[in-house]
């Protein structure tokens, strides 16, 4: 309705019209995902697909992040375009979305409840029970020990990546307030996850370490926005 009202109104500014209208149709289908989603579980069984859940949550946040890059846009935020950075960002951005997709399965599966030990899963780093489904590339996406593994130090090495965007930032002298805010937040994030881990899966702990995931993605196309080319949509 906003949308509709803005639009008959004429106070969508130029250029705006058909990006603002995909929104609108991102909404609708994240909506439909939502059903797609329940329509897997919650009738003979209290759990949905985690696949679907992570799906879910991915359409969920790209609107988010679409929205923050559009209001910016509309606000006529300023840009310092930083070619290296922004490239070194983009890359940054791929291991953080992997890093939430694999939170995504392992909050699907309940993966947190086992393990409950940092950095060890038993008797080593690596689960001994890490590879028995077969094929073996299957025990990534549905073996819980394997699935925790991989979100646990998926996280620890975009946490490293985002700390080497800082630091390439200070090497540039272009630090700025999201690169100082992300390896700030990347902290706490891995200390909440780390946490989480440990509690036992406590709730508050694990809806403020999503929120903590949100808050980096929501950062992260701030800094990509600031530091695109002029000429970038």
């Amino acid at each position: 309705m906003p949308f509709f009202i803005f639009l008959l109104a004429k106070k969508i500014p130029h250029g705006f019209k058909l990006k603002l209208f995909g929104l609108l149709i991102l909404g609708g289908l994240q909506g439909l995902m939502g059903w797609y989603m329940v329509q897997s579980g919650l009738v003979d069984r209290p759990s949905v697909s985690h696949y679907r859940l992570a799906a879910h949550l991915a359409l969920a946040l790209l609107i988010l992040c679409l929205l923050v890059w559009q209001g910016m846009a509309v606000r006529g935020i300023k840009i310092r375009p930083a070619p290296t950075l922004h490239t070194h960002g983009w890359i940054t951005l791929g291991f953080l979305i992997l890093t939430i997709f694999w939170g995504a399965y392992t909050a699907g599966l309940d993966a947190g409840l086992v393990y409950n030990e940092f950095p060890n899963m038993g008797e080593g780093l690596i689960p001994p029970d890490m590879w028995h489904l077969s094929p073996a590339w299957i025990n990534l996406f549905e073996n819980i020990p394997a699935v925790q593994f991989t979100h646990r130090w998926l996280a620890i090495f975009t946490a490293c990546f985002i700390l080497s965007l800082w630091g390439h930032g200070a090497y540039k002298k272009q630090l700025n307030w999201p690169l100082n805010t992300l390896a700030i937040l990347v902290f706490i994030q891995v200390g909440l996850g780390i946490g989480t881990l440990l509690s036992g899966v406590s709730i508050h702990l694990a809806a403020t370490h999503q929120a903590g995931a949100a808050l980096l993605l929501i950062v992260m196309t701030i800094f990509l926005y600031k530091t695109k080319s002029s000429n970038s949509a």
